[in-house]
């Protein structure tokens, strides 16, 4: 089941379909109910709890700021993103909401034809995706509860507060976290030859790769750079100044031991189609480190796998930084992170070389 539950509320029955279906276009929303009144509105936010009312025309003879309060008064944590015209924001109920219930508005043209007027809806509502995420209470599904990071199945996050990470010059990071798919021995080999002469941390790269070619990896690299590129494994120890390329066909693992961070591996199922997964080692590291500083990098990619993970990792203390699209062999893995607000900068290869060079 997708992540964000979703009601939808507009007396169109025309409207609701087209709602439904721009909705459910994005794989991380699923809609579990829709009304064409306030009042059974209320009654479904009542028994089915959603993180997300998309509310749109009602005839009533309550105002659209008297609904989305009456809905508020019902579920103070619920989110509402209004559909219509802009005028609606002059309603004072709303001005009192914005940006606290009232996430936004897709604007609805009545003006324009039918397939135009779903086009633009589609296009704002994916824009505002990932403001939908950031704004929700951090919870897990009844399956992650009490499991440790080497669980056999990865689980995503049902919701969350994605926190806002103010970059600072004297930021200090704990970990660099990397993931890369398809394109990433070549994105990999232009990084590595101006590396910086000395890491103050650790750094780990999740590169999809079969069994033993990981290993050739970590050995073409270490001779581009001065610091110790190596191929992980099971109970070696993190250290400054070391990075390390997961072992291709086995889940990678962040543990803690006697305050040592040390890496942990197992079998489980692959996830995106991956072992290693950039999801599972994310969210492994979001449980290990979750008060102290991470660095994390997307590159080029198939997929998208990464984004889950870093849904983890933003509900801490964590700086994404995403390849640009013009710079990716394939911009998959990075687009979705960045579809879903998960990435506070773009860059290319040669701007993260210089970002490295910066680090304290």
């Amino acid at each position: 089941m997708a992540d964000v539950k979703t009601i939808i509320v507009d007396s169109s029955s025309a409207m609701r379909n087209i709602l439904r279906r721009i909705v459910e276009s994005h794989d991380l929303f699923t809609v579990v109910g829709a009304s064409m009144n306030g009042d059974f509105a209320s009654s479904q936010i009542r028994s089915r709890k959603p993180d997300l009312v998309l509310l749109g025309h009602v005839e009533s003879s309550k105002s659209i700021g008297q609904l989305v309060n009456t809905f508020v008064q019902i579920d103070p944590a619920m989110k509402v993103l209004l559909v219509g015209d802009p005028v609606i924001l002059q309603d004072p109920d709303i001005k009192k909401l914005l940006a606290k219930n009232v996430i936004g508005l897709l604007i609805q043209k009545s003006n324009s034809s039918f397939q135009v007027n779903t086009e633009s809806l589609q296009r704002q509502f994916k824009s505002m995706s990932g403001t939908i995420l950031r704004s929700r209470p951090f919870r897990f599904s009844s399956d992650d509860k009490g499991k440790s990071s080497s669980n056999k199945a990865f689980t995503k996050p049902i919701g969350q507060t994605l926190q806002k990470f103010n970059l600072l010059p004297s930021t200090r990071f704990r970990l660099l976290v990397v993931g890369v798919s398809t394109g990433g021995p070549k994105a990999l080999e232009t990084i590595f030859k101006n590396f910086p002469s000395k890491i103050p941390l650790p750094m780990v790269i999740i590169q999809h790769m079969p069994e033993r070619f990981t290993a050739k990896l970590a050995e073409s690299l270490n001779k581009l750079c001065k610091p110790l590129v190596i191929e992980s494994n099971e109970g070696m120890s993190l250290t400054a100044n070391t990075i390390y390329v997961a072992k291709g066909g086995k889940h990678l693992v962040l543990r803690e031991k006697e305050g040592e961070l040390v890496f942990g591996e197992d079998m489980s199922p692959p996830v995106q189609s991956c072992r290693p997964s950039i999801d599972v080692f994310y969210k492994s590291v979001s449980e290990v480190l979750p008060t102290q500083n991470i660095l994390s990098f997307i590159l080029t990619g198939m997929g998208r796998d990464g984004a889950d993970g870093l849904l983890y990792l933003k509900a801490n203390k964590c700086f994404s930084i995403t390849q640009t699209r013009e710079s990716c062999v394939v911009y998959g893995m990075p687009k979705a992170a960045y579809d879903l607000g998960l990435s506070d900068q773009q860059m290319d290869l040669d701007q993260i070389t210089d970002f490295l060079k910066g680090l304290r």
